[in-house]
């Protein structure tokens, strides 16, 4: 299966609210040529990482919602003048000294210039593309394998935004764990378009040393953990390599164990539960549509109902940005706000965790199209032009109307989680016979215009016990369809408040969240 290309999605609901929200946000002063450039001291030593995360959101956004970015021609055009003479952000270290925050920040500046190449096909894009390849990405070449995994040799320290603590061997290394596999990020998808051998090799070294980390024990980042399986997906998207796939199945399982939180947002670290991460949770996200596309395992679709719903809406604050919050579970059972907005990482990452929410509303093979999330929008598939209406997540309703165009056999599949109740598809009024498949309710039928295709099934009200084994035992989340229920009492109450917001009412709230926090786990 594939998604829908961008061009083929018109998203409309709440989707389309949240993703030009966050647009607006990264069109403000913060975000404009003037001053999205930083400079080594003013980035806290992340050279080119504001800059390549900008370009990255505002790359896939424009596509997504089909909206000219007001600044991001001159952003680009700028680029190779801030920029050292070797083309790329930052100081030019000694010959064999590699910094790990320098390496990781360009993983976003690759991505950033690969996706605009992609999207306009600007071959100045992908020269700066091709110059930080072979300027500062191959000369690490051999030292990868050198990267410090041994637990004793790493400290754990670091804020929000993590900083360069030590120096082993040839790496200057970061308090965030791990983020030498944030640049794998940007060499993979830079390799789709600049296959050579040696970016093969420098790209199989990165993967075989990340996969000889014991990731509990180092007490990785899981941001720089998740970024890392979305590298080795795309990798396996590229060359069919399996053993890629099976390792993202392996570690996708030690986060989601041990890396989740009791809403389904991350610890920050490994073992190290202090605060949670929109970065993460879009990359875990991603991580699970793209597990349940390769491998057609419901449960990863469910994770990333469940994630989408109870983290990361909650994650986006009312000016579109995103900020980390508190780790439920991990010392009590409250949720609340630990950063208003982390506006210099989260805020445009959440750019592409909502581009590509966008671009997942449906994926196609052959006849057959595929609905994983039930999103509103007008979707053009093969041959037909649909309308999309959901009250999904707080109804369990999903109309899909042909407005264009006819198909003589129709195959369409449309996603029922464990928490949909007797699931009902009917054509025009009338029910259809409906076959399960992996999770899926599919029908076989013509389609023409005024056609309208409706799933309708009830939301199961369930529980479900704290799942980490670093969470408060004696407690459960109470859950109606994906959403976790809670009590906006100062007290820890025994039942969640059934008239409380969802999670996802945080975009409508005020910025300001002093003394907020709500409980989402309940004694059992």
């Amino acid at each position: 299966m594939r998604p829908l290309a961008f061009a083929q999605v018109q998203i409309a609901g709440d989707l389309h609210r949240r993703a030009h929200r966050n647009f607006d946000r990264l069109e403000e002063t913060k975000y404009q040529p003037d001053h999205v450039f930083l400079g080594e001291e003013g980035s806290g030593g992340w050279p080119g990482d504001t800059e390549g995360r900008t370009v990255l959101a505002l790359a896939l956004l424009m596509q997504a919602v089909h909206r000219e970015p007001k600044h991001l021609a001159e952003i680009l055009r700028r680029f190779p003048t801030e920029m050292n003479e070797r083309g790329y952000f930052g100081t030019i270290h000694a010959d064999g000294q590699v910094n790990e925050q320098q390496l990781s920040s360009h993983g976003w500046v690759l991505r950033g210039v690969c996706d605009h190449y992609e999207a306009t096909g600007d071959p100045a894009s992908l020269a700066m593309a091709r110059r930080i390849v072979e300027s500062l990405a191959l000369p690490t070449a051999e030292k990868h394998r050198s990267y410090p995994i041994v637990p004793e040799e790493r400290r754990h320290g670091g804020a929000e935004s993590g900083t360069t603590q030590d120096t082993l061997g040839d790496w200057q290394l970061s308090t965030d764990i791990g983020c030498d596999y944030i640049f794998l990020d940007g060499l993979t998808h830079a390799y789709r378009h600049l296959p050579t051998p040696q970016l093969a090799a420098l790209i199989d070294e990165m993967i075989e040393r990340f996969l000889e980390i014991d990731l509990i024990a180092i007490k990785a980042q899981t941001h720089a953990t998740l970024t890392a399986l979305r590298s080795l997906l795309r990798h396996f998207d590229t060359t069919g390599e399996r053993r890629l796939l099976d390792a993202s199945v392996e570690r996708y399982a030690v986060y989601r164990r041990h890396g989740m939180t009791e809403n389904y947002a991350n610890h920050n670290w490994f073992g190290r539960p202090e605060w949670t991460e929109p970065c993460a949770m879009v990359d875990s996200f991603i991580v699970a549509v793209e597990l349940w596309r390769h491998t057609g395992e419901p449960s990863y679709l469910e994770d990333a109902h469940l994630i989408w719903t109870n983290a990361i809406c909650h994650g986006q604050r009312s000016n579109g940005g995103f900020g980390p919050d508190t780790c439920a579970g991990a010392k009590d059972p409250f949720l609340g706000v630990s950063v208003d907005e982390a506006h210099w990482c989260c805020t445009m990452r959440g750019g592409e965790g909502l581009a590509r929410a966008i671009q997942y509303s449906a994926f196609v093979e052959g006849d057959t199209v595929t609905f994983p999330f039930f999103n509103e929008g007008r979707f053009h598939l093969d041959g037909l032009i649909v309308e999309v209406t959901s009250g999904y997540p707080s109804v369990g309703r999903f109309e899909l109307r042909v407005v264009e165009g006819e198909s003589p056999n129709a195959k369409l599949r449309f996603f029922t989680p464990s928490w949909a109740e007797s699931p009902v598809l009917s054509l025009n009024s009338t029910a259809v016979d409906v076959s399960v498949e992996q999770g899926f309710a599919v029908a076989q039928t013509p389609l023409r215009v005024g056609d309208r295709v409706t799933l309708e099934f009830g939301l199961a009200s369930w529980t479900a016990p704290t799942q980490n084994p670093a969470s408060i035992p004696g407690y459960h989340a109470v859950y109606v369809g994906p959403l976790i229920q809670s009590s906006l009492h100062d007290e820890e109450v025994r039942q969640p408040d059934p008239q409380a917001p969802p999670l996802t009412d945080m975009i409508d709230r005020p910025m300001d969240f002093k003394g907020y926090r709500r409980q989402v786990l309940f004694r059992s």
